[in-house]
């Protein structure tokens, strides 16, 4: 099974923002950018693996 182009994605997503913010030279920005970036990464990782056990 292959990861879809979102996941992708959203691992990507975060990094871009962070490098964003900080080079705008708002840096308490990149790092609450990446927080939420890996929140929503971790909630998405959560809910994929409740929907696979649930399959199962």
């Amino acid at each position: 099974v292959t990861s879809p182009p979102s996941l992708a994605m959203a691992l990507g997503a975060p990094s871009r923002s962070g490098a964003i913010a900080t080079n705008s030279g708002g840096l308490v920005t990149s790092v609450v950018m990446l927080w939420i970036g890996g929140t929503a990464l971790a909630l998405l990782i959560m809910l994929t693996g409740i929907l696979i056990k649930g399959a199962g």
